[in-house]
């Protein structure tokens, strides 16, 4: 069952870097609709699978947790069923990874009859080779939930920040499956910009990225910030957190993702909630966000994607990853709280170089900020549009001459704002910030 759905953007092209573009399709159901699953992607002998452990199924009450393992056959676009993991209840928002040949699932959830939760500080092994559980790690210091989850040179898994219990927490707790040892790195710092529960998050090079997730505060607020942490080489405890807020990036339990150069989050919630889908805040439930966020760690660019994937989703605990260029997304919650079965694989299809011009486009824009009127002058004939933070054209494009400053009037019904100017030639492109001020 494959259909497919051409995703090729027109948003804003950043500098010479090209843009990622996906196809996007639509494989093989679930054997049962399940949200808030982990899900992980392994090779076994160069067969591709993609995993998923636990979750909640169709019903969204405690009795619907389950322990249920699944793993989908790439090549055949079919699903089988595992056996459960090894634990005495069901739970939901583990993390699972991949280092090694193994698949460790950490943490998570229970809940019980009387409403009450438990994190979990359970490291299940799984032998994607033998389909068999091995003896479980040793336990996570500190038991976890909502966590970002990621992995570093194939070699340690960084647990960072989550849900304990009762309380965020800012410990990152980092696992060697080599040693089956914990050892403690550089704690995220202990403010509402870095703790959140149900964030998401991957690691590019030596450098964790971690974007939205439930901040402290009254009915747990969705966060906005992206947060970075660069890993020292030379002594992998010793992270460098940092932290910007992205404009309209606020998500809640987005999938994560790598896309060439870029990070991707797919999916989730503009607002947070409990395991039930009903809103902290006590709005009622929430729905997801059809949207992917892409960023570029090398130019600090981000690009939103909105209406952009088959069907909205959200409650995401992991993609599978089967390279730089292709990850898949199984389960989730749709609209109205209805548990999926939906599997959906990322394909990006973008080109893998991009021809650099000769000659750098040196244009000049003056003043910068303005109060509405602005001028332009390129060295070579050039076309212009003018687009907000999100890409949408807010007047038409128009043509420069070479070398000849052409002077334009901003609508005046645009708000006080950051907006682009993006300049094209035959052989070039730039984009430039034009700050508005009213």
């Amino acid at each position: 069952m494959r259909t497919v759905i051409v995703i090729l953007f027109l948003a804003i092209a950043i500098s010479l870097q090209a843009q990622p573009q996906f196809n996007i399709t639509e494989l093989a159901p679930m054997p049962i609709p399940i949200a808030n699953n982990a899900v992980v992607a392994a090779e076994v002998q160069g067969v591709e699978y993609v995993y998923s452990f636990g979750g909640i199924r169709t019903g969204l009450t405690y009795a619907q947790l389950t322990l249920n393992a699944y793993r989908y056959h790439v090549a055949t676009d079919t699903w089988d069923t595992l056996p459960p993991l090894p634990d005495t209840l069901g739970k939901i928002a583990s993390g699972a990874s991949y280092v090694n040949g193994k698949i460790y699932i950490i943490g998570g959830y229970h809940v019980f009859p009387n409403g009450n939760e438990i994190s979990s500080n359970r490291v299940h092994i799984f032998d994607p080779a033998t389909n068999t559980y091995l003896p479980d790690g040793a336990p996570i210091p500190v038991p976890i939930d909502d966590q970002v989850q990621t992995v570093w040179r194939d070699s340690l898994i960084y647990v960072v920040a989550g849900w304990s219990d009762v309380a965020h927490v800012t410990n990152v707790q980092i696992y060697n499956p080599t040693t089956n040892t914990w050892s403690i790195g550089s704690p995220i710092p202990n403010t509402q910009d870095y703790k959140a529960f149900g964030a998401s998050g991957v690691m590019i090079d030596d450098t964790i990225f971690y974007m939205g997730g439930a901040r402290t505060g009254l009915n747990f607020p969705v966060t906005p910030e992206l947060r970075k942490g660069i890993v020292n080489p030379n002594d992998p405890t010793q992270i460098t957190w940092s932290y910007s807020i992205k404009y309209n990036t606020a998500g809640y339990r987005m999938g994560a993702a790598i896309a060439g150069d870029w990070a991707v989050w797919v999916g989730g919630a503009g607002n947070t909630y409990n395991f039930n889908a009903a809103a902290y805040d006590g709005s009622g439930l929430v729905n997801p966000e059809n949207r992917i966020i892409l960023y570029n760690p090398a130019l600090d660019s981000l690009l939103i994607y909105t209406d952009s994937l088959p069907t909205a989703f959200m409650d995401l605990r992991g993609t599978g990853q089967l390279d730089s260029k292709r990850f898949i997304t199984c389960g989730g919650l749709l609209e109205n709280a209805v548990v999926s079965n939906r599997t959906f694989l990322f394909e990006d299809i973008t080109p893998t170089s991009i021809n650099e011009p000769t000659n750098y486009l040196d244009i000049l824009l003056y003043p910068n900020p303005t109060q509405g009127k602005v001028s332009i002058e390129a060295p070579m004939d050039a076309q212009v549009a003018v687009t907000d933070m999100m890409g949408k054209v807010i007047m038409p494009t128009f043509h420069l001459q070479p070398s000849v400053a052409t002077s334009i009037e901003l609508p005046s019904s645009l708000p006080q704002g950051m907006y682009w100017i993006c300049v094209e030639t035959a052989t070039n492109k730039k984009v430039v910030k034009l700050l508005l001020l009213r």
